[in-house]
């Protein structure tokens, strides 16, 4: 491949101490960054609809961090019931429990305080 001036060939591509190729290192972390950003896409998405069925009132740091952590909640319920299969990203029903998870926490928080 030609770019420019400059003939990129798979020897001239840096490798990290590990051993890893720079392209897969930034691959891996680009990755990584897209999954947090769509985890706080969708936690702030799940707290919202969390928050108005519970007439709980948070600011937006507040209903993402019930999102996320409802997810997980949701997440381990959906875990005691069934397994999602091989390979998939997601739980089926990991938006709906996700939704239960919050409300569940929202309601453990109000019983304790």
């Amino acid at each position: 491949m030609v770019l420019g001036e400059t003939k990129i060939t798979d020897s001239s591509i840096a490798t990290t101490e590990t051993g890893y190729r720079c392209e897969h290192v930034v691959s891996s972390y680009l990755h990584f960054m897209l999954h947090i950003v769509w985890s706080i896409i969708v936690g702030f998405i799940v707290g919202l609809i969390a928050s108005a069925i519970m007439h709980t009132h948070l600011g937006f740091v507040g209903t993402t961090l019930l999102g996320i952590v409802g997810s997980v909640i949701g997440g381990l319920i959906a875990r005691l019931f069934s397994r999602p299969p091989e390979g998939s990203k997601f739980h089926p029903a990991g938006f709906f429990l996700s939704i239960i998870g919050a409300i569940v926490l929202v309601f453990l928080a109000r019983l304790i305080g």
